[in-house]
This record gives structure tokens, C-alpha cells and sequence, in this order.
């Protein structure tokens, strides 16, 4: 059986007032959204990883969020809808 992972990071972080969504915001000097993707990287169970994000962050997830650190499995990027159940 092949698990895989959604995180879903397609917010916009309106309900945080902030000009910076909430997943992109750094915890030890890296965004909440790497440590989520390292977490299941970590997970022997999951074999994949899909991410979902606003799709005009799709370059910059790859760029800044993905790239930097260490992912052995795969992962997927989707751009998200235009509300939560969108995506």
C-alpha cells in the first residue's frame, strides 16, 4: 500500500492580519510549511507528498520552501482552489 501525504498550505492568512501567510511565516529560521513537508519526509509510512498551495506560489514554494531542504520522497505541487473546499 502506498500512503501519501496532503498538506494543504493554500491559505492566504487573511484571519492573521498579517501581510505574510501563516505558512510561510519562519519557526527556527524556516517557514512552518518546511518543517510540515520535513515531518512526513521523516514518516517511514508516507511515501509521497502532495502539497498544496495558492497557485501564484508555486514557483516560490519550489524555489524557497522545497528546494532548501532535504526531501527523499516525492513531492507534488497542486495549486489550490479559490476556498478552503476548493482545494
Amino acid at each position: 500500500m502506498k500512503n501519501i501525504a496532503i498538506i494543504v498550505g493554500a491559505g492566504s492568512g487573511v484571519r492573521m492580519h498579517r501581510a505574510t501567510p501563516k505558512q510561510y511565516l519562519l519557526i527556527q529560521q524556516m517557514p512552518i510549511l518546511a518543517h510540515s513537508i520535513m515531518a512526513f519526509n521523516a514518516c517511514n509510512d508516507v511515501h509521497q507528498i502532495i502539497l498544496v498551495v495558492p497557485p501564484k506560489d508555486l514557483q516560490f514554494c519550489k524555489e524557497k520552501i522545497i528546494t532548501p531542504v532535504a526531501i527523499k520522497k516525492p513531492v507534488q505541487l497542486v495549486a489550490g482552489g479559490e476556498r478552503r473546499q476548493d482545494s
